[in-house]
């Protein structure tokens, strides 16, 4: 590289940093404003649970004394809007709000049905199933349906209503003959709750519904990301975007060509500055002091110290070591390692003497 193609990449290098600042400085002013990625379900890690968040949510708005306490306006909501799939009709009539009884994981001689929804007089049956990543059982709906047939009430076939709830409203895999109706996250439920916000008054309502709104989105990869899966926040996007552009593309490739590099660098002035500290350290004094490296696919360092004489079981040893569990995920194993016998003085330290590995993303 010239002097003057050098001088050329950092103009290029301040003017991108200063742009990208600016990008970010607008997204922590809309974040401080509006919190836009906040969001208790992702927070809490239970956007993926079937029953326990799904079913559970979805239950309790459907719940004429559910905690939302806005009576049955929500589960006529839900009525109309399946009627609308489902092209049915009548079955959105006014009742009362005691004629309903809504269940969740109700076990039957047929199974465990996610969500029941029945009514004390109105003629009407609906049994749920809710599907958001579990495979389909063998049989499942069938035997849904068998138990549905049994009930006396309602005496029409026509009012046992078998709903097969998905993100996108696909198919059952093995329902062949069987009757029932298709409903998706993505457009019925969404729908659903958007309607019951211009009618649900109390604001924590309103955020949960929100909240639980946003968390479809996500699941339903309509906000960006691939389906079950986070998406970047917003100004990480912004980033890519920007780098996109042609003005900008090269120079940002020129960086990430060096950017391992860069990272090597520091990892090793990291060890270098340990290993000074310690040998200017009066406690060890006279010892001898190494780094070592181990250099491939994974990258493993550690620093070893230990006297060049007299206190031979005294030893040190800091470790880190990288270590592949799939594919796409590594782990770091690390510790520090002391007083231990002579026999491992130049070896490396026992993985088992080690403490247990950070979990990786998606671990219990």
């Amino acid at each position: 590289m010239t002097s003057a193609e050098l001088d050329e990449f950092r103009v290029g290098f301040a003017k991108l940093r200063g742009e990208l600042e600016e990008r970010r400085k607008q997204y922590r002013e809309r974040d401080m404003a509006e919190a836009p990625r906040f969001n208790l379900f992702r927070l809490l890690g239970v956007e993926h649970v079937e029953v326990g968040t799904h079913s559970a949510f979805i239950a309790d708005l459907l719940d004429p004394e559910g905690l939302h306490g806005q009576g049955d306006v929500l589960l006529e909501l839900f009525l109309s809007q399946v009627a609308r799939t489902a092209g049915l009709s009548g079955i959105a009539d006014s009742t009362r709000v005691t004629d309903w009884v809504v269940s969740t994981e109700k076990w039957t001689s047929q199974g465990i049905l996610d969500i029941v929804v029945r009514s004390r007089t109105k003629p009407l049956l609906l049994v749920i199933e809710n599907k958001i990543h579990a495979a389909d059982q063998k049989n499942q709906l069938e035997r849904y349906r068998s138990w549905m047939s049994d009930q006396d009430q309602p005496s029409d076939p026509g009012h046992k209503l078998l709903l097969y709830l998905t993100l996108d409203g696909r198919d059952c895999e093995d329902a062949e003959g069987i009757r029932y109706h298709r409903l998706s996250y993505e457009k019925d439920i969404a729908n659903w709750l958007h309607r019951s916000l211009s009618v649900v008054k109390p604001e924590p309502v309103r955020q949960a519904i929100i909240q639980y709104c946003k968390t479809i989105l996500n699941l339903c990869g309509r906000d960006g990301s691939e389906r079950g899966h986070m998406s970047m926040p917003d100004w990480k996007s912004e980033i890519m975007n920007f780098l996109e552009q042609p003005d900008n593309l090269a120079l940002a490739l020129e960086i990430s060509d060096r950017t391992e590099e860069l990272k090597d660098r520091l990892i090793e002035n990291f060890w270098k500055q340990l290993k000074d500290c310690i040998q200017h350290d009066d406690r060890a004094n006279g010892w001898d002091v190494r780094i070592r490296f181990e250099s491939g696919k994974l990258k493993n360092w550690a620093l070893d110290a230990f006297p060049v004489c007299g206190m031979k079981e005294k030893y040190l040893s800091v470790t880190v070591i990288e270590e592949k569990v799939t594919e796409d995920q590594k782990i770091l194993s690390y510790g520090i390692l002391c007083w231990c016998p002579e026999k491992q003085r130049l070896g490396k330290p026992r993985k088992e003497d080690l403490p247990a590995p950070l979990p990786g993303p998606g671990d219990e």
